[in-house]
Parts: structure tokens; sequence; C-alpha cells
């Protein structure tokens, strides 16, 4: 893994070109996923085969009803909901740690948020969306991970959000002392501010711990405002003043092509034209040409590697 990147734990639906494992024997072949495999720790997983359902097999799907949701097979009219139920915490819980889930949408297991919930066994009326019965149970166990669907991804928007937060994440893991979380403060306060300002500051006074707190309330402090810190994507105007702010480190050194180029990019940024990479990368590159110390290990620059950002 190149630049330091920690190897993430990534579990994704076996259905997205790893097996032929859908109701109808077909899978998702899905350009993203076979690429971020080869940065990440795989593991993957079809919650419908786990839990005794063939392939092919009668599809499923969400049904209101007086008590609630409930996971119905169409043909064989079979109750799931408590197999998927007690499938998913157990097989949750033997998890150990990990830092995100690349899950099939719109599935009634896997789906996020776009799983329809249908009036009747019979009825193909979608009365609400909700989540598939296992990714409930995935947004609950792990609260703080990178989570997303396959479809969402195609919003670049969304994916550099998701890769960020996947390979920041992986990289606190690997924080075990207080030096080592002020080294991770340090090296990833840019990329903090950008994405919350007020986060950002709490967990720089978090790190320098000059009340002289434990290290287990420490951690537990700042990964709750880490948590908060990465909730959301970050809005564009912080992204543009970090851009920003960063420039002014090297900007005296740059040639009038070089500052009006990265001046294209970054108005094409804040215009939606273009995504964050296409500003950052070029920053990266003057950053690392000119040996700006300020700048030069900071995860801003290269949050996750670059080779991931490509269009799907």
């Amino acid at each position: 893994m190149e630049r330091g990147f920690v190897t993430p734990k990534v579990v994704f639906s076996r259905c997205l070109g790893f097996d032929s494992c859908r109701w109808d024997g077909a899978s998702v072949p899905n350009g993203f996923a076979e690429r971020l495999i080869a940065y990440t720790e795989t593991v993957t997983v079809c919650p419908e085969l786990e839990i005794g359902l063939g392939v092919p097999r009668d599809p499923i799907k969400i049904v209101k009803e007086d008590e609630g949701q409930r996971l119905l097979q169409l043909n064989t009219e079979k109750d799931l909901t408590r197999r998927m139920e007690d499938f998913a915490r157990s097989y949750l819980k033997s998890l150990g740690e990990v830092d995100g889930f690349l899950l099939k949408e719109r599935s009634p297991s896997c789906g996020i948020r776009e799983v329809g919930i249908c009036a009747g066994l019979r009825s193909e009326e979608i009365i609400a969306k909700t989540s598939g019965l296992f990714a409930r149970q995935v947004l609950d166990t792990f609260k703080s991970a990178a989570v997303e669907s396959e479809e969402r991804l195609a919003d670049m928007r969304i994916r550099e959000h998701f890769l960020t937060k996947l390979f920041t994440l992986s990289s606190f893991r690997k924080v075990h002392s207080s030096a080592d979380l002020g080294c991770f403060h340090s090296r990833n306060s840019f990329l903090f501010a950008s994405y919350s300002g007020k986060e950002e500051a709490a967990m720089a006074r978090i790190a320098a711990n000059r009340e002289g707190r434990t290290a287990s309330e420490t951690f537990v402090d700042y990964a709750r405002h880490l948590a908060a810190a990465l909730s959301h994507p970050p809005r564009r105007t912080s992204c543009v003043n970090i851009l920003t702010e960063c420039l002014g480190h090297v900007i005296k050194r740059l040639c009038q092509s070089e500052k009006r180029e990265f001046m294209v990019a970054l108005d094409g940024y804040s215009r939606l034209c273009l995504p964050l990479n296409a500003p950052r990368l070029l920053l990266k590159n003057h950053v690392e040409r000119l040996g700006a110390d300020t700048l030069v290990d900071q995860s801003f620059m290269e949050p996750y590697p670059s080779e991931l950002a490509a269009e799907m």
C-alpha cells in the first residue's frame, strides 16, 4: 500500500461481482468494487445464502404488517424475519473491527436506504422505503464505519467521502498511544478542518490532553468527535477554503501558468464541474515538487489512493 496507507477491512455484498448468488442466479459486476478489493482486506457475504436460501431462489420482499415489517418469501410465504435478524447479529459480532461496508442497493437484505416496503405479500404497491434487514444491523452495529451502496458511489462526491472516511478510519485503528494520536491528528488536521472546523478544534484539544486524562478516556472522546466530523461529506465551500489556505504555502514559488491552471481547476470544483481531486492533485504535485514541509505529509493532499478516484 503506497504512501503509508493502512489497508482497510471492508465487507462487500458477494453478488457485486464475487459470486453468482442473486435470487435469479446472476451477479452484478461492479467496476469500483473490483478496483477497491486490490486495496482492502476483503470480506464477502450473501446474507440470503447464509440463512439457507439457495440459488436460484424464490425472491423475498419486505412487507408491512400490523405488528411491523416482515421479511417474507413471495411464493413459499415463509417468514424469514427472525432468521435474518439472528444471522445478522451473530455474523456482525464475529467480524471484529471493520472499517467499511459496500452493499447491494435495493436488496431486501443488504439495501441501505432504497428498499421498498410493500403493502402486502401479493402487492406491488410500495408504500415507503427502508433498509434491508441485514443492512439495518450493519448501521446499528457499526455506527461510525463507512457504509455505502454501489449505486450511490456513482456520485463522485459520495465516492470521495466514502474513500476518505474508509482510509481515515483504517489509519485510526493503528493509533495505540498518546504519541500516535498526536501524530495522527497532526497529519490529518487539514483534512478534518475541511470537514468541520469545530470538530477539528475539539480533536486537537483532546489529542493535546493538557488535562492529563487517561489514554482510554482520551481515545474514546477523540473517536466520538472523529465520527461526528466524518458523518457527512464536507461542504464544498470548506474544501475551497482549505485548498486556498494550502495554496498560500506554495503560491510564491509557482509560475503564472501553474497558478492559472490551479485556479481553473478550483473554479471548476466550485461550480460543480470537477471533482475535488482535480484541484487537490494539482496542489499535491506542486507540494511534493517544491518540498513544502508544512503540507507534504498532510493526508488532505491524498486521503486515499488516487487511482480509486477514477471514473467508474
